[in-house]
C-alpha cells in the first residue's frame, strides 16, 4: 500500500542473487568450539565404528593400492585392500593410520573454507587497487586453496567411503562456520571454487 517501504532489492554476481547486507563477523571462540565439536563428534563415531565392528587387520596387505579398482569400499567390505593416501610414503594399513587419516581430511577440509573466508575478508578490507605485495598475499592463498582442494579431491577419489565421508564433513562444517552467509558461488568444488575477488563481496544493480 501507500508508504509501504520498497521490496529490497537484489543484486547478482555473474547471474546469482546475492544479499544487500555484508557477512556478518564471527566470534572466533564460538565458531573454533562449533568446528572442534563437529570434529570430535565425527572422529569419535568413526572410532567406535572402526575399532568395534572390525577385528584384527581391517584391510588386506597383500597389495597395496592408491584407489579401489572395483568402486566405493568401507570397513566392512570383505576384499578390502590397504591404500595409500597421497603417495606411497603413508601406508595405512593400520586403523590408528586410517583414524590420523580421517582427521586429516577432516581438517583439510575446514582448512579451505578457512582459506576462502580469509581471501574474502582480504579483499573487503582492501577493495582499492591492490599493492604488488597485497597481490603475492592474495595469490599464496588461491594457491594455497587450490592445492588444499585438490589434495581433498584425490583423497575422495580412493573410493574409501569413509574418507569421502570425512572430506565432505568438514567441507560443510568449515561451510557452517564460516562462510554460511556468503554468496554461493556456481562452482561449489573446492579445487576449482572461484571467490570473486574482483568485484566487491556483496553487489546490488544501480
Amino acid at each position: 500500500g501507500a508508504g509501504a517501504p520498497p521490496p529490497p532489492r537484489f543484486g547478482a554476481v555473474r547471474g546469482l542473487a546475492t544479499r544487500t547486507t555484508a557477512m556478518a563477523p564471527i566470534a572466533t571462540k564460538d565458531v573454533a568450539k562449533g568446528i572442534v565439536a563437529v570434529g570430535v563428534a565425527s572422529f569419535g563415531i568413526m572410532a567406535v565404528l572402526l575399532y568395534g565392528t572390525t577385528s584384527g587387520s581391517f584391510c588386506s596387505t597383500s597389495m597395496l593400492m592408491d584407489m579401489h579398482m572395483t568402486g566405493f569400499k568401507s570397513i566392512w567390505s570383505e576384499d578390502l585392500y590397504c591404500l595409500y593416501l597421497f603417495n606411497t610414503g603413508w601406508e595405512v594399513k593400520h586403523k590408528a593410520g586410517f583414524m590420523g587419516a580421517c582427521a586429516l581430511l577432516y581438517m583439510m577440509g575446514v582448512g579451505s573454507e578457512l582459506i576462502g573466508r580469509v581471501r574474502r575478508e582480504l579483499r573487503l578490507a582492501n577493495p582499492g587497487p591492490m599493492t604488488e605485495s597485497m597481490k603475492f598475499v592474495h595469490t599464496t592463498l588461491y594457491c594455497a586453496q587450490l592445492c588444499d582442494g585438490y589434495l581433498l579431491m584425490l583423497a575422495a577419489m580412493t573410493y574409501q567411503i569413509e574418507w569421502l565421508s570425512f572430506v565432505i564433513i568438514g567441507l560443510g562444517a568449515g561451510h557452517h562456520f564460516l562462510n554460511v552467509e556468503g554468496p554461493v558461488t556456481d562452482r561449489p568444488d573446492p579445487c576449482c571454487a572461484e571467490i570473486e575477488e574482483s568485484q566487491p563481496l556483496l553487489k546490488t544493480n544501480a
